[in-house]
């Protein structure tokens, strides 16, 4: 055994392990050894699919209204603007590029390098900021209103 995983939760500053008596037994396994303790708060993941209880209707979730609704009106864009088709991964890259970048200055010229930062581990508010801009830069960039995910729905029956 080379890694043992529990999970807990941190109250009034006190830490509460999950299970503590068979991460005990488990951690005695280890035997003598060095080893690396990280807590690490945990985060809702962005989800690829929701369930209304009340209506029965299943949804996109964050990840699947990212790809099926703002990168296809993106794509829709520049087909339009530039006659042109372009792939859901290339839409996906200049989205980040845009949206989601950390500026870099160049301390000789002054000059300011956008770095495209990965979308796979924001949380669901980063990942919401990040929909917030991509929306803003479409409508900018196309003049494509992107609807709202609660507003996708009403946009299918419509069409």
């Amino acid at each position: 055994m080379r890694e043992v995983t529990t999970f807990g939760k941190i109250q009034e500053g006190v830490l509460s392990i999950s299970r503590r008596g068979d991460f005990g037994e488990s951690i005695k396994l280890l035997g003598d050894c060095r080893v690396m303790v990280i807590v690490k708060r945990l985060y809702k993941k962005r989800s690829t699919k929701t369930y209304n209880e009340e209506t029965g209707e299943e949804g996109y979730g964050q990840n699947g209204y990212y790809w099926h609704i703002v990168i296809q009106l993106f794509c829709d864009g520049w087909k339009e603007m530039y006659g042109e088709p372009i792939s859901i991964k290339k839409a996906h890259e200049i989205l980040k590029n845009e949206c989601n970048y950390l500026e870099r200055v160049n301390l000789k010229t002054g000059e300011i390098l956008k770095q495209p930062q990965s979308t796979a581990s924001m949380t669901t508010v980063e990942f919401e900021e990040y929909l917030d801009r991509c929306r803003a830069w479409i409508m900018e960039w196309f003049g494509i209103e992107v609807p709202m995910p609660n507003e996708q729905t009403k946009l299918f029956e419509i069409a």
